[in-house]
């Protein structure tokens, strides 16, 4: 009996006692296997692990940023159909023909349509930049403060052709490391927009 317990003694003290790079990688290849083609052929590269720090790495600030960007993007594109739909009208405007007169009947109703919903967007636009003045105000007042760890992790894996690529993500930890919070594609364009942000 006394041997039982000296051997679980130390099979808890090597568990506890495992790196939080150890801990990290675990977590990684449980989560990145799960979306792998050929999930055997993932064959880690390099991990490097941080302290993480609100409000730098809050996950809420990519949230806030990727949602202005959408919320941009949709704008930009309901802009160029009332473009679009008031060329259309200007086009048609002078015809007296029943085919002229049900293109510019069709162009207008389009743009109406467009601009009531670019009226609701600038709404729905409005109301989050409130909101992400509000939360930077309070991630501001709130101060640096500690959130768990963040890890730059890279990789190798075949692709569906079985080809091997390379892999990068950012994982967020919560501060015991055994849960992930967060994580994005860093060669996805959404990081590369959020990491573009940040920089201006």
């Amino acid at each position: 009996m006394k041997r039982v317990l000296i051997i679980l003694s130390v099979i808890l003290f090597f568990s506890c006692s495992k790196s939080p790079e150890d801990k990290a990688n675990v977590l990684i290849k449980e989560y990145i296997s799960k979306y792998l083609y050929i999930p055997d052929s993932y064959d880690p590269v390099e991990t490097t692990i941080d302290s993480a720090f609100s409000p730098n790495d809050d996950p809420v600030i990519y949230d806030a940023i990727m949602d202005a960007y959408e919320l941009a993007e949709e704008l930009e594109k309901i802009n160029q159909e009332i473009e679009s739909a008031k060329s259309s009208m200007a086009i048609w405007s002078d015809a007296y023909s029943e085919y002229s007169r049900h293109n510019y009947n069709k162009a207008k109703q389009e743009y109406e349509e467009y601009s009531q919903m670019k009226e609701k967007l600038e709404e729905k636009y409005d109301l989050m930049e409130k909101n992400n003045e509000e939360l930077g105000e309070k991630l501001e007042k709130q101060g640096k403060k500690f959130i768990g760890f963040k890890a730059i992790h890279t990789y190798r894996a075949k692709n569906r052709k079985g080809d091997i690529v390379f892999g990068k993500h950012y994982f967020l930890f919560d501060e015991d490391m055994k849960n992930i919070i967060a994580t994005y594609d860093m060669d996805s364009d959404d990081y590369k927009i959020y990491e573009q942000a940040l920089s201006q």
